[in-house]
């Protein structure tokens, strides 16, 4: 909508890039979005209207999920569960940050889960991760866990305005 007209290549170097970048991040701190890697393994912005069926499915512990992780990730997963919210930083890792944020992407792509990156007091990026009950509560709202199917229902109703939508569950779930 910015560029007027799809990108080709990294919108990072269109002449919009700087604005795009901006506005990203207004959207992101709105109190009824939710930002994640969703769709087609994007960043989708997601209303409130979506997160309890988006909870309800995130928090469902199935295969697709947690099928060949690895002893890390696992460890990671514990980790952020038994917090809440843990930054890429902290001392609790015996690992780099960019380490810890690699494991944490694998687990996004699961809906394991949510991170963004934050401004550290020295002006650095770090990767804040946290589980869903927290990153829900960091937006003010009390999920209602949903049935799993009528969840899933839900994002079928999505999908058929957007048919070219891929979620994490697609393949898995077959």
């Amino acid at each position: 909508v910015v560029a007027g007209a799809p990108v080709k290549g990294s919108w990072w170097g269109h002449p919009q890039g700087n604005l795009m970048y901006n506005l990203s991040h207004e959207l992101e701190d709105q109190e009824d979005v939710l930002a994640l890697k969703l769709v087609n393994k994007k960043m989708t912005y997601v209303h409130k209207r979506h997160w309890d069926a988006l909870f309800s499915i995130a928090t469902s512990g199935e295969s697709w999920q947690t099928d060949k992780l690895t002893t890390a990730q696992k460890t990671l997963l514990k980790s952020v569960q038994a917090k809440g919210e843990l930054r890429a930083d902290s001392a609790h890792f015996k690992i780099s940050p960019s380490e810890v944020g690699k494991l944490a992407g694998k687990l996004e792509e699961r809906l394991l889960v949510l991170s963004e990156s934050v401004h550290t007091d020295s002006g650095k990026h770090v990767r804040l991760m946290r589980d869903w009950k927290s990153a829900l509560r960091s937006k003010n709202h009390k999920p209602n866990k949903l049935d799993l199917s009528r969840a899933f229902a839900h994002f079928d109703l999505v999908r058929a305005e957007l048919p070219a939508v891929k979620f994490p569950w697609d393949k898995r779930r077959s």
